[in-house]
């Protein structure tokens, strides 16, 4: 009988894994080879990862998100500042099995109206998964309040509508959090109230792309990082009629 060594992951997915368990448990030849070496995160070139299921993808992408970058910063006895640095990039994870996307379709409504609000409605997800990665920095000292108050206020010069000035970046995160149970509450309600009254405040594309800029702009170790969006079971967005 052979003895092998029992498979961490025969039952328990990755995504039931905390952050420091992704970290103890990624296993790498060097960071030239093998998988560490083909993902490089900090090329500016979209990557997909395909694989069947339990291939690791997950995995992946949790090892390259900015917590678990945080984890190795302190593991290595280096600050926060000199790993993004050194790294790059800033990983921004997302499970996107999370969203639900089969509430934004049908229900009597128009297609088109529903596919703009999803657009919108992942916008505003993901940029809550931003928000948050910045939000820690300042949680630990790495933001002064005046550059936290001047990146809320760029932050609100992303909108197409001027709303109620925020001071903060955690101030902007609620703002947003807001707005999207806003659109929960509509999304859910939509096939009882047969109407679908929503208000797009942001051009698609300003929250994805507006947002590394501003804290580029404002955050000095920041200047020169890549924010790597890291969109996990992306097959999982499902609209009537077509798969995203």
């Amino acid at each position: 009988m052979i003895n092998r060594p029992d498979n961490s992951f025969r039952i328990t997915k990755s995504n039931d894994l905390i952050d420091e368990q992704i970290n103890r448990l990624w296993v790498s030849v060097t960071e030239d080879d093998g998988v560490t070496g083909l993902a490089r995160p900090a090329s500016p070139t979209a990557m997909y990862i395909l694989g069947g299921k339990g291939s690791g993808k997950s995995h992946l992408m949790r090892y390259y998100s900015f917590p678990v970058q945080l984890i190795r910063y302190h593991e290595n006895g280096i600050s926060v500042v000199d790993g993004v640095r050194k790294d790059g990039y800033v990983g921004i994870y997302a499970q996107c099995g999370g969203m639900d996307s089969s509430r934004f379709g049908g229900k009597a409504l128009d297609e088109e109206k529903w596919s703009a609000l999803f657009a919108y409605y992942f916008e505003l997800w993901v940029a809550d998964k931003t928000l948050s990665a910045i939000e820690t920095l300042t949680e630990q000292g790495l933001i002064s309040p005046e550059t936290d108050a001047a990146i809320a206020e760029a932050i609100a010069g992303l909108l197409d509508k001027q709303v109620a000035q925020n001071t903060s970046i955690a101030g902007a995160r609620a703002f947003f959090g807001e707005v999207r149970r806003t659109l929960d509450y509509k999304a859910n309600n939509a096939a009882f109230t047969d109407q679908l009254d929503a208000e797009i405040l942001v051009t698609g594309g300003r929250l994805f792309f507006g947002l590394p800029r501003v804290f580029c702009a404002h955050i000095d170790f920041l200047r020169y990082a890549i924010f790597v969006y890291l969109l996990d079971e992306f097959e999982n967005f499902y609209i009537p009629d077509r798969f995203i």
